[in-house]
């Protein structure tokens, strides 16, 4: 019996010793008299059988599998390791094999294995947390997760009911006997509350300063971010994560909630990272974290034709849309991977005007900075000093979630958003907690800001209600190019730039505002070849526009005899086009206006 065949080969000790045995490469035969005798065995045998040695240990104790990534999970140590050459945990399993960095054997072995698992099968993992039917699993260690029930909270290993997170960004959680004291102390106070702020709890102190304004108040936008913070841990559920926006002055705390988020979950004092300028490096943030949380995103020009595509990058992490980029250093090889992570902002103004980001973002606004504000880091490190009991009562949070899930899951909501999934969220939550009518009439008021805001922001709805406030044209249908021209006459009358340049250009820029559009009556008539607009404002809505037309031919009028410029003051107006600029709207249109004065 060959030495081979008596090794127990998920004893890695076994296999260690078998492996420097082969390594020496030699072997022994019996030559034709009987004698012994010990040769050297080829180079090229000698190497095969190495990987075939290690391939049989990795897969006698666990799986190899590409996510899209090549990766070993080990089901006796629960350790998940990268297979690609270079990667530390990688080195250490085949050190532990007696294989050294440096040794041929071993780069030899390590590319082997990262092309095994660039074949293998892909299977579907997460990060920081993954919400399945009856269980929240939330990453604690790298080998271990915290398994929520409706009735109990464990510990077990990673790779139990077959979820396997990836989440080597965040820190590790306390053990739960360090946690229990926290949860036994917590669990008569916490009755059925999920999602609700409790100012009597610990987390409670994840806050920063909100703006009062005239729809919501400060107390209902921290409700808001507060709610899409706890949705970290159940989201895997739903399709749409929405993005978080929080806009302010300079000074005024944005970027104090998600710094207070981020070293809950890393255990230490973190700050924001800037949105990386070149595309790739952005793809490789979103691939590889569990939360991107990027400071004064206005900065970075979104609002710019060239980076549309980061645009299209911000939508797909909200989705979960798949895109597929070269590996480096590698030729034709392509990973596909699920942008699937929570995407949070800071910026002083909102730099998003496409419709396809605006209804996937919450965008909350922060009080004007005062003079005495706190200390950052202070309010950090005595925020950490809490952090064992802000996460025992986020697990009791998370376990109300889940019953919350199990008597409301399946309950029809009437929806008012265009994040249907994560308004449901919320819905199952506040039915839990007997709250359901203010969560509703918070997302009522929270509309009917969003329908201001991308109104005010928007220079098509600008243009039309010029249009409907010159009298006569709410419920008429017109074609796009009678639309065009008398948008043209209208502008060139109101002494203003009117840049779309052609009735084409200009039809295609309505398609892609429609949800601005629609805030003011907008709905399209189909006709032979064609459609054609038709507006039907509000009463409110057509009062508002005519007052606007009003107040603009009233500032002409009143203007001094030689005073007409071409080019007037108002921030609504659009630059002239630049070099190549001919029909497309979105290169010179601005992405944010101030009223006029």
């Amino acid at each position: 019996m060959s030495e081979a065949s008596t090794i127990n080969y998920a004893d890695r000790e076994q296999v260690r010793l078998y492996l420097d045995s082969l390594r020496l490469g030699f072997e022994i035969i019996t030559d034709a008299n009987g004698a012994m005798k010990k040769i050297r065995r080829p180079a090229h045998l000698v190497n095969r059988d190495i990987f075939n040695v290690v391939h049989t240990h990795l897969e006698a104790r666990g799986e190899i599998f590409a996510a899209p990534q090549p990766y070993y999970f080990d089901r006796i140590d629960h350790r998940l390791i990268r297979l690609l050459e270079g990667d530390a945990n990688l080195a250490q399993l085949l050190r532990e094999l007696g294989l050294l960095p440096t040794e041929p054997h071993t780069k030899l072995v390590s590319r082997a294995l990262a092309d095994i698992g660039n074949s293998a099968e892909h299977r579907t993992v997460h990060r920081l947390a993954f919400f399945g039917c009856d269980a929240i699993y939330i990453r604690a260690t790298e080998t271990t997760m915290l398994k929520v029930t409706a009735t109990d909270i464990t510990e077990v290993p990673l790779g139990t009911d077959d979820v396997i997170l990836i989440a080597d960004d965040l820190g590790d959680w306390p053990s739960l006997a360090e946690l229990e004291p926290y949860l036994e102390s917590l669990r008569p106070q916490m009755g059925t509350t999920c999602t609700q702020i409790r100012p009597d709890l610990p987390l409670a102190k994840l806050t920063t300063r909100w703006a009062d304004d005239c729809l919501l108040n400060a107390e209902q936008q921290w409700q808001m971010a507060f709610t899409r913070a706890t949705f970290i841990f159940a989201a895997s559920r739903y399709s749409t994560w929405p993005i978080l926006l929080l806009t302010g002055e300079g000074g005024s705390g944005k970027s104090t909630f998600f710094e207070l988020l981020l070293s809950l979950l890393v255990g230490e004092p973190t700050i924001l990272q800037s949105l990386p300028s070149q595309e790739r490096s952005l793809v490789a943030l979103l691939t590889k974290s569990s939360i991107a949380a990027l400071d004064n995103v206005d900065g970075a020009g979104l609002d710019r034709p060239d980076r549309s595509s980061v645009n299209d990058l911000i939508c797909q992490a909200s989705t979960g849309a798949k895109i597929s980029i070269a590996r480096l250093f590698n030729d034709n090889v392509l990973d596909t991977y699920r942008l699937r992570l929570h995407t949070f902002f800071t910026c002083r103004v909102n730099p998003f005007d496409r419709d396809d980001v605006m209804r996937r973002t919450i965008e909350l606004q922060m009080a004007t900075p005062t003079e005495d504000g706190p200390d950052k880091d202070a309010l950090v490190r005595a925020f950490l000093a809490d952090r064992a009991p802000m996460l025992a009562e986020l697990l009791l949070r998370l376990q109300n979630i889940v019953r919350a899930h199990d008597e409301h899951g399946a309950a029809e909501f009437h929806m008012v958003t265009k994040m249907k999934e994560y308004e449901k969220f919320t819905y199952v939550c506040s039915a839990f907690e007997e709250r359901l009518s203010e969560t509703k009439n918070l997302w009522a008021s929270y509309m009917q800001r969003y329908r201001r805001s991308i109104t005010e922001t928007d220079p098509l709805v600008h243009a039309v209600r010029l249009w409907l406030g010159k009298g006569g044209n709410d419920g008429r249908q017109v074609s796009p190019t009678t639309l065009f021209t008398e948008l043209q006459t209208i502008f060139a009358d109101l002494e203003q730039v009117f840049t779309y340049k052609s009735p084409s250009a200009f039809g295609r820029n309505v398609a892609k505002h429609r949800t601005s559009l629609r805030t003011i009556g907008f709905s399209e008539v189909p006709t032979r070849g064609n459609q054609d607009y038709v507006f039907h404002p509000s009463a409110d809505e057509l009062a508002l526009c005519k007052r606007l037309y009003t107040d603009l031919r009233s500032a002409i009028l009143r203007r001094p005899v030689g005073a007409f410029s071409p080019r007037p003051s108002s921030s609504y107006l659009m630059p002239e086009p630049g070099p190549g600029d001919l029909d497309d709207i979105d290169s010179h249109a601005p992405s944010k206006r101030e009223p006029l004065k």
